[in-house]
């Protein structure tokens, strides 16, 4: 049961603190309002009003630094934030507690501690003060079709929590446990009554170190019907409740959502040298061996010698030795008497985001290792064939990975390419994400027509109804007859220039071609540059700019007519 969700241009506003106050010993709130939650210009933009429609919302306040007068802000940009790198800004993210719009108000819990600029804040600020905040950048709907909720969260999570419980609709049953450093830290939540609230007390211990959260929810009644299960909280903590949900529970992924608010410090880190960290090449790919061959799961519940080790991996004796003292040495693992186990920082592979991510044998991990590519590019060019390409084409799993990589991105652009497109009357469909822009154009404009040509595994990720047509092709191949759009949505960022160019010539045989692509930023940040190298490496092609997007709608021989930023990075390229 996927919770439904709405992506929103990403907007800096500044706001007033209209008033403070105390919801407990262990939480104060304070209440932002001010002109800015409307709609306002700023220079040529026009920025939205305020939205917030899921209850864990996520936006991000915006401090002053120590010496400093004011604080360093990105700069806004049409739909997106460019980031300042030096300096950098000094933001945290908080749950949006309460938005009011009839009010005006904008409401923050924050977690009353000794430390932390958020918290420091909150104790001194005072009505009148202004900070600037920015998003919320999406909003996750609740979930569908649950027949109860399983809610687990410290009090980081609290503020989502009883935003949720307050807009929870009437018969909704829920079991709810709330971890709290004291007592007298409980709130009085307003709830359907047909939620049960537990609260779970550490009695002075420190947030993060017990296992209260998990210990209640193996202790949860298990009612019948289908059940969506939410934890947050500290991320380590997290980890045996969401393998805990999966496995030993069997709930799907759609199902369960557990998400790693904060991270408990033992204490601080040393620095790091620079240019040693830079060189460093053989840690990354051991852990994404580690993880890919099945040795960080192998050791999920109990320790265990090398020989056991490698036979619960199915893997190599000597070398699964090998690896795993060396992982000992990156203190990933641990080892007592000959037994290797998962140190903290080696459980934090076990999450399910962190492995995939890490995955060897996945689409990201055929990816990232096309960067053994780059001296031959620099060197000759880019290669011919593209790696990515190839993989997807020899590999069913890598395939689907790649799709639903892909769909799950196009998620949040959907929404934002479909409006515009109801008066076309027929749209053919090219590129990544097919799915969900299917579905946003067939849900926003009820008297399209829309074809979609794929490959013959993307078919099953299309919606269903008669106005949307399937046909086997890709961009290089002639739109169909009727088609009055063409719509290239991420179509050309895997395509060399010359490809690039023939598709954009198929297209405009049609007529009207537009072009959703995500160009490399003015100002690229380190990661920006990244994305560009491996793309250069996967594909063939690099990250390109919006004048080198222009130059090849040209040698094209094309014109745009129209180009509008849709937010995000993304730009919308209309072209005759």
């Amino acid at each position: 049961m996927p919770r439904p969700k709405i992506t929103f241009p990403i907007t800096l506003r500044t706001l007033e603190v209209l008033r403070v106050e105390d919801v407990t010993e262990g939480m104060r709130r304070v209440v932002l309002g001010g002109e800015r939650l409307a709609p306002f210009r700023q220079g040529d933009l026009k920025i939205p009003a305020f939205r917030s429609d899921g209850f864990d919302d996520e936006f991000k306040l915006f401090f002053t630094e120590a010496g400093r007068i004011r604080p360093v802000l990105p700069a806004q940009g049409d739909g997106v934030l460019k980031w300042p790198r030096d300096p950098a800004a000094l933001a945290r993210t908080y749950t949006v507690r309460r938005y009011d719009e009839r009010a005006g108000e904008v409401s923050v819990d924050i977690v009353r501690h000794a430390h932390g600029i958020a918290s420091a804040w909150a104790e001194t600020c005072r009505p009148g003060d202004e900070i600037t905040v920015a998003g919320p950048k999406m909003s996750y709907l609740d979930p569908v079709d649950a027949d109860w909720l399983l809610v687990l969260g410290d009090e980081t999570a609290l503020p989502a929590i009883g935003r949720w419980l307050e807009e929870l609709a009437p018969g909704t049953r829920a079991q709810v446990f709330v971890e709290i450093g004291e007592d007298s830290h409980r709130q009085d939540l307003t709830s359907p009554p047909d939620v049960r609230i537990t609260w779970l007390s550490r009695a002075g211990a420190p947030a993060g170190s017990t296992t209260l959260l998990f210990d209640a929810a193996r202790s949860a009644e298990w009612w019948p019907g289908r059940v969506y299960a939410w934890a947050a909280g500290e991320a380590l903590s997290m980890q045996p409740i969401r393998r805990w949900l999966r496995n030993d529970k069997g709930l799907s992924k759609e199902d369960v959502e557990v998400v790693g608010y904060w991270r408990r410090r033992e204490g601080a880190e040393p620095e790091d040298d620079r240019l040693h960290e830079l060189t460093e090449i053989v840690p990354p790919f051991a852990l994404r061996v580690a993880v890919t061959a099945g040795l960080t799961g192998a050791l999920a519940h109990d320790r265990a010698d090398a020989a056991t080790l490698a036979t619960r991996a199915g893997t190599h004796p000597a070398a699964t030795a090998r690896l795993a003292r060396y992982l000992v040495a990156l203190e990933v693992f641990d080892v007592e008497e000959g037994r290797y186990g998962l140190t903290a920082l080696g459980r934090e592979l076990l999450d399910e985001d962190v492995a995939a991510d890490l995955d060897l044998e996945s689409a990201a991990g055929v990816r990232e290792l096309s960067i053994t590519g780059l001296l031959d590019a620099v060197r000759s060019g880019p290669p011919p064939v593209a790696p990515l390409t190839t993989a997807r084409a020899a590999s069913v799993r890598i395939e689907r990975d790649y799709q639903d990589r892909r769909a799950d991105a196009a998620g949040f652009l959907a929404p934002l390419v479909a409006p515009g497109l109801a008066d076309t009357g027929h749209v053919h469909l090219v590129g990544e994400g097919l799915g969900p822009h299917a579905s946003a154009l067939l849900s926003t404009c009820p008297d399209l027509r829309v074809t979609v040509s794929a490959r013959p595994s993307e078919k099953e990720g299309l919606p269903d109804g008669s106005r949307l047509s399937f046909r086997v092709g890709g961009p290089l191949d002639p739109a169909p007859p009727g088609a009055g759009t063409v719509l290239l949505v991420e179509a050309l960022g895997g395509l060399p220039d010359a490809d690039a160019e023939h598709a954009l010539r198929r297209a405009a045989e049609s007529g009207e071609v537009i072009v959703v692509e995500e160009p490399l930023p003015v100002d690229p940040d380190e990661h920006d540059l990244e994305d560009d190298l491996l793309a250069l490496c996967a594909f063939g092609s690099g990250k390109r700019t919006d004048d080198e997007l222009r130059a090849l709608f040209t040698a094209a021989g094309l014109t745009v007519a129209d180009a509008r930023g849709l937010g995000w990075g993304y730009f919308r390229y209309s072209l005759r």
